[in-house]
């Protein structure tokens, strides 16, 4: 039996994401929820400290909430990644504007949720932007790919009727934005469309089913053999630890007993100026 059955489990685009790549992988990271291997062992700490403090200063800054303290602290990637933020068109975004916004549906029986990074309401319509902190633009077809392309426009036209601001807005009113602020010139924009958002239902309800097979069938590891080589639980596996490790993250792989928690997140609603 699952230590948490799926009624309870909250999925988002990352989780669906996951779920593609490995449903073994899923499991572990959102069924069983485990937290050893640490998934943070392949990561680059630095880099996933400095975008989420990225994120956190955008966030204060569309609030309204002085900055003085942080921006005294910040390393030189992210003083550059502010200055460039200050330069760009969404420093002074027009319209009502929303940041961290959550939202969350119920699909087949189970909760979907999206954060938005903002959310932007004007007279034309609505735009969502996501803030990017990848040193390599993926490419138009990887982010095509990318469930949180679909999953986000489907989302805000689902609840639409229920936003601050927001009426009568039809899906090709819908626009979503990723900005790299290491790329700010090369943004990737996607219009939605009425056509778009029917399929879009229908995918979301194939992709829960195809997550209630998987559970059935014991969540069965990937095919995709490749991807095996840096995956944290690679050790849960085949019982081999990850490649390319140095040595301090090696030790994460020896003499450590597995063991789980539970996690929630709470979410909070504040529209800013």
């Amino acid at each position: 039996m699952d230590p948490t059955p799926l009624e309870t489990l909250t999925l988002s685009a990352t989780s669906l994401n996951v779920l593609d790549q490995c449903p073994r992988l899923f499991r572990y990271l959102y069924v069983e929820r485990l937290i050893w291997p640490p998934a943070q062992a392949l990561e680059d700490e630095d880099s996933l400290r400095s975008g989420q403090q990225f994120h956190r200063l955008i966030e204060l800054y569309s609030r309204g909430r002085p900055l003085d303290t942080q921006l005294r602290a910040l390393s030189p990637q992210l003083r550059a990644w502010w200055q460039t933020f200050l330069t760009s068109p969404h420093a002074h975004p027009s319209g009502q504007i929303f940041s961290e916004l959550p939202l969350w549906v119920q699909v087949e029986g189970l909760t979907v949720t999206a954060q938005l990074d903002r959310l932007r309401v004007t007279e034309q319509g609505v735009e969502i932007l996501d803030w990017k902190t990848d040193r390599v633009r993926p490419s138009e077809a990887q982010m095509h790919r990318n469930r949180q392309t679909w999953l986000y426009p489907l989302m805000v036209c689902w609840v639409a009727d229920q936003l601050p601001q927001v009426l009568d807005t039809s899906p090709e009113q819908v626009q979503i934005t990723f900005w790299y602020v290491n790329h700010p010139d090369h943004p990737f924009q996607q219009t939605y469309s009425q056509p778009q958002f029917h399929s879009h239902q229908q995918l979301l309800k194939q992709e829960i089913r195809r997550l209630k097979r998987r559970q059935q069938q014991g969540y069965p590891m990937t095919r995709q053999t490749s991807i095996c080589r840096s995956c944290p639980f690679r050790t849960r596996c085949y019982g081999l630890a990850p490649e390319g490790l140095d040595p301090q993250q090696l030790e994460w792989f020896e003499g450590i007993q597995p063991t789980a928690i539970s996690r929630e997140t709470e979410l909070n609603l504040e529209p800013q100026r």
